[in-house]
């Protein structure tokens, strides 16, 4: 359906494989690409360097920005050339470390921006900068009016791009991401450990959720007494990391409680055998579950039928009055 602008051009949508493409670095192809944001970014910086200064450390004296420039060890992202010295940019979409594939690249600081929390140590370092994709949004905003067209244009498809993407929280907030648990294990990692993991889902909206709460099927309260079935504990959600391995989900769990925490809760995951399986998961970390619903919201007050939970995003509103069905 075609539509109007508000200076009464007409415009109609633009598809990409049948689905609308809603920003111009998404009519470059589906899925989250980090290129397409790095050389978004480095245009923009081309363009305005003054915008990016205080956010990225840059002088105003640049010379040039380089994008994926080729290097012995491998290929940057973004290189901002000065009389100075040279500034690395290297980014990455998810929660990966970016620090040793930047250390390979010459230059005289290095900014990585990245959903990775960095220890106390990496942040001191001067020579490395850490920024998450969050951080820039400011900045983007202002550019997004600036009276540059070209400056207005990238800046806001890059706000929608990551919004499209989940990597920036949109207005509607996610209150409550929930998710049947039907095993032993699982339930044990969630009761004893706050922890819950499911299988990855590009665009999902599980990294906006500000809460998780479990509805614990009918097999699961036969063999663990004083559980319930239904919704009846919820957890606020503190991080959620994106893992494909044992190693990556034991080092996520590490970085965020520390060493003591993992050596005593170790023990409950080291026998669940499909942690160990690579495949691309979503690991969410919550506070210690809270006991809130007493008795359970069961599952056929949110959606039709007793068959598995077809809802995994709620509201606090939406479980209060499920409640009192």
């Amino acid at each position: 359906m075609s539509t109007r602008r508000q200076d009464n051009i007409e415009t109609i949508p633009l598809l990409r494989g049948g689905t609308v493409v809603g920003n111009l670095l998404g009519a470059f192809g589906h899925g989250l690409r980090e290129t397409r944001l790095t050389a978004a970014l480095g245009y923009l910086v081309a363009l305005r360097p003054d915008a990016f200064q205080r956010i990225l450390g840059t002088p105003l004296d640049i010379t040039s920005v380089e994008l994926e420039h080729r290097h012995d060890l491998g290929r940057s992202d973004v290189i901002l050339r000065s009389p100075s010295g040279s500034i690395v940019i290297e980014a990455k979409v998810g929660f990966t470390n970016p620090r040793k594939q930047a250390a390979r690249y010459p230059g005289a600081r290095r900014v990585l921006i990245t959903g990775y929390k960095p220890t106390s140590a990496e942040v001191k370092s001067g020579r490395y900068r850490y920024l998450t994709w969050k951080q820039l949004l400011p900045v983007l905003e202002v550019l997004a009016k600036d009276a540059d067209a070209e400056a207005r244009a990238i800046s806001r498809s890059m706000i929608g791009y990551m919004e499209e993407h989940n990597m920036i929280r949109r207005d509607e907030t996610v209150e409550i991401y929930a998710r049947e648990i039907n095993e032993e294990k699982t339930l044990a990692m969630f009761i004893k450990a706050g922890v819950y993991t499911c299988d990855y889902k590009a665009g999902s909206r599980l990294p906006e959720a500000l809460y998780f709460a479990p509805h614990f099927g009918a097999k699961i309260v036969r063999n663990y007494p004083g559980i319930h079935q239904g919704i009846s504990y919820i957890a606020r959600i503190e991080k959620v990391e994106v893992v494909e391995c044992w190693k990556d989900i034991l080092s996520a769990l590490q970085d965020h409680h520390g060493k003591t925490w993992m050596k005593t809760h170790y023990g409950i995951f080291k026998n669940v055998s499909w942690l160990r399986q690579r495949r691309k998961r979503s690991l969410v970390i919550t506070s210690p579950p809270q006991l809130v619903f007493h008795p359970p919201v069961r599952k056929e007050t949110l959606q039709k039928g007793s068959g598995w939970l077809s809802r995994n995003f709620l509201s606090f509103q939406e479980l209060f009055e499920a409640r009192t069905k």
